[in-house]
């Protein structure tokens, strides 16, 4: 019982100091990433104005994470906090559903430790994590289908699947690993004179988790055809779909990015050659034993070369976030492997647990949020921004090109600011022509407003700036003068 009782102290102090390294991220107020921005938007649409179906909204994601980031900002406040606060927590259960997958496979309490230690250092997942992309609220859903799995609870472990769908469509690619695992730690593979599953249970079992799967997913699709705008589905499909493999000449400089992409996610080249030699080595010792971590080992390192290699040799764009994924199952390897060394000796146990914290605690406490990559300009002062126009240009037209749903972020739903989007300035010069009276533009400082400036003076638009807010300038645009008729 004491025993038990330090483990379970020992798992609440390492989410701790995960909750530590992500929600330190959550106070600092950072503005929104333009993508983020639309989600928050979106969920805030849905929750708040009671647009269950986002009938004027265009998107390419499943409604889930919308309605979570909605419910969070109704019950914590609209800011930055209450946005990202769904994808932070998810990101604990996923550490917690990896912990209870590696109890399951290895057996050994103390590899289950070094693994959860090893996956809340991991930077990639600390970089998305305090965030309102939808990567980690599907990754988490993925690895708790695995979980269920293992206890062959297919029905769970389908609807389970179906979530992460539900989160992220990308969700799916977790199909063959969540049933590998599944299969290998039943009682068939786990033990030398288990009898064979007669066939109608692996009907039933089958049955249970399509079952599963589509008790998620049908209401989403049902959702996804009321909808006045063109499904979801579909658009993702557009928008995600290169259509074509990669070219001879793309072969090398995609290898490489990849690698490169590699070895960021795990905290730089020496740790991914580290965290490389010892998935190699484990996949040789097991090679030559007959266990259940054999099969278990192998097909998922057949996954991982498929996964890589689809994304590889098909023109998908090279992005950090399509590692995620498969992070945890690269982890998984890793964790096995230095669970079997270090199952032979106590003192095993802590050198392993210092190796791992020397090796990842660096990459772990510079790790920022991919939210917070440098974008074209500095968003910060923002909410300044858009608290002053609607205080002081509430009812007035303000032209934009470069904030869009960042800037209607910060404006809120209850805006009587009139925000209207052109895409070049020769579209704006050319709608003034017929306009009259005062209009503003807003940009984020003066040097990306310059060109705007000139073509609009050029057309015989007045233009003038009024306002400064941080790098923010607020121009006042003033349709060329009307001849009076003769």
């Amino acid at each position: 019982m004491k025993r038990r009782q330090a483990a379970l102290c020992l798992n609440v102090l390492l989410l701790l100091i995960g909750a530590g390294l992500r929600f330190q991220y959550l106070v600092d107020d950072e503005p929104l990433h333009p993508d983020e921005a639309l989600f928050a938007t979106l969920g805030r649409r849905m929750v708040q104005q009671q647009d269950w179906l986002l009938s004027d909204a265009t998107t390419d994601k499943p409604p889930l994470t919308y309605l979570l980031v909605g419910v969070s900002l109704a019950g914590v406040g609209q800011s930055e906090f209450a946005a990202r606060l769904p994808s932070v927590l998810a990101s604990l259960i996923g550490a917690a559903a990896f912990f209870a997958l590696i109890r399951r496979l290895s057996k050994h309490t103390p590899t289950a430790h070094l693994g959860l230690l090893l996956y809340i250092l991991s930077p990639v997942e600390i970089a998305f994590a305090p965030t309102i992309f939808q990567d980690t609220l599907m990754l988490a859903c993925v690895l708790l289908s695995a979980v269920w799995a293992t206890h062959q609870k297919w029905g769970w472990a389908g609807a389970l699947l179906g979530l992460a769908w539900v989160m992220k469509p990308t969700g799916l690619w977790g199909l063959p690993l969540v049933i590998g695992i599944g299969i290998f730690t039943s009682p068939v593979w786990s033990s030398e004179n288990a009898t064979p599953i007669p066939l109608s249970r692996i009907f039933g079992h089958t049955k249970r988790f399509i079952l599963g799967v589509l008790l998620i997913l049908v209401p989403v699709l049902a959702w996804d055809m009321a909808r006045p705008q063109q499904s979801f589905v579909t658009l993702g499909g557009y928008n995600n779909n290169p259509g074509r493999l990669v070219r001879t000449d793309e072969i090398g400089s995609r290898a490489e990015a990849w690698r490169h992409l590699m070895a960021d996610a795990f905290g730089g080249p020496i740790i991914g050659i580290a965290i490389f030699s010892i998935v190699v080595g484990w996949l040789i010792f097991t090679a030559q034993k007959r266990r259940p971590a054999r099969w278990i080992s192998w097909s998922i390192a057949l996954f991982l070369v498929w996964y890589l290699g689809l994304y590889w040799l098909v023109a998908f764009s090279i992005r950090i976030r399509y590692l995620l994924p498969i992070m945890p199952f690269i982890l998984l390897l890793v964790i096995l492997a230095i669970g079997e060394w270090a199952s032979r000796g106590q003192w095993r146990v802590w050198l392993s647990a210092i190796g791992i914290i020397l090796l990842m605690a660096h990459p772990a406490l510079r790790a920022r949020p991919l939210s917070r990559e440098p974008q074209d300009f500095d968003l910060q002062g923002i909410d300044e921004l858009a608290d002053t126009l609607n205080r002081d240009f509430a009812g007035r037209i303000v032209y934009d090109y470069w904030l869009g749903w960042e800037l209607g972020w910060y404006l809120g739903e209850d805006t009587d600011v009139w925000l209207v989007y052109f895409s070049t300035p020769e579209e704006l010069a050319a709608h003034l022509q017929t306009e009259t009276g005062a209009r503003y533009l807003v940009t984020p400082n003066e040097e990306l407003a310059q060109m705007w400036v000139y073509l609009l003076n050029l057309k015989n638009a007045q233009t003038s700036p009024i306002r400064y807010i941080h790098n923010f300038v607020i121009y006042e645009v003033m349709p060329p003068l009307k001849s009076p008729p003769e």
